[in-house]
């Protein structure tokens, strides 16, 4: 304590009101690099041999097409623009090598094809994508799902597990929709008290300082 004391000492009056916000600046940055500044989406994605992977996706806008969301995992994926929007070509060693081969190299012939079906989590249940990834909106708290496999351009037969937003993200499940703002109102009091704390503090150095120089 006295060292800190003497180290306010050493600073003229504006300067330790400056040191003062730097230091809630940067206790700010570490709660925004933690993520809670951030919206976040579930993503799972089921493979042709049955292997999945998830992944926890923050995302800074209010909402995120499902493509985008996609390339925000990490994995590496292969999209192409088209008149239905960007298609999902390839992710990871799954898929087509677009733009060497189509994007749909799996479905040049015939009704029914291998494709990366995409699909959204409603009520704990996949619900089959009527849209295509790139129009598509996500928004906090949504789950997004993939699986490739056989079907047809309206349905798929394959469709990778159920897996709600609290077991992908179960760090920001409590900081979902309205609780989130909570979350939010919480760390602007946490905030204010701590810059009550730190003006309080610098308060007690000038009074302190006043009582000797009499």
């Amino acid at each position: 304590m006295k060292k800190v004391k003497g180290f306010f000492k050493t600073l003229k009056h504006p300067y330790r009101l400056a040191f003062l916000l730097l230091v809630g600046m940067l206790m700010m940055g570490s709660v925004v690099h933690a993520g809670w500044w951030k919206h976040h989406a579930g993503v799972v994605i089921r493979f042709g041999d049955g292997k999945v992977y998830t992944e926890c996706v923050a995302f800074d806008e209010e909402s995120v097409s499902g493509a985008e969301l996609l390339q925000l995992v990490h994995l590496p994926v292969i999209t192409a623009a088209g008149p239905m929007g960007t298609a999902i070509c390839k992710i990871q060693d799954e898929g087509c090598d677009y733009p060497s081969e189509s994007c749909f190299c799996k479905c040049q012939g015939g009704s029914e094809c291998s494709y990366w079906a995409y699909y959204h989590l409603v009520d704990g249940k996949w619900q089959y994508s009527k849209v295509g990834a790139g129009k598509y909106q996500v928004h906090d708290g949504d789950v997004e799902g993939w699986a490739w496999g056989s079907g047809t351009m309206g349905s798929a037969k394959v469709m990778p597990p159920v897996k709600s937003f609290k077991e992908i993200c179960p760090r920001y499940s409590s900081a979902k929709g309205s609780e989130k703002k909570s979350v939010s109102q919480s760390f602007y009091a946490r905030l204010l008290l701590l810059i009550i704390v730190l003006l309080a503090f610098e308060l007690y150095l000038k009074i302190a300082s006043n009582k000797k120089g009499s």
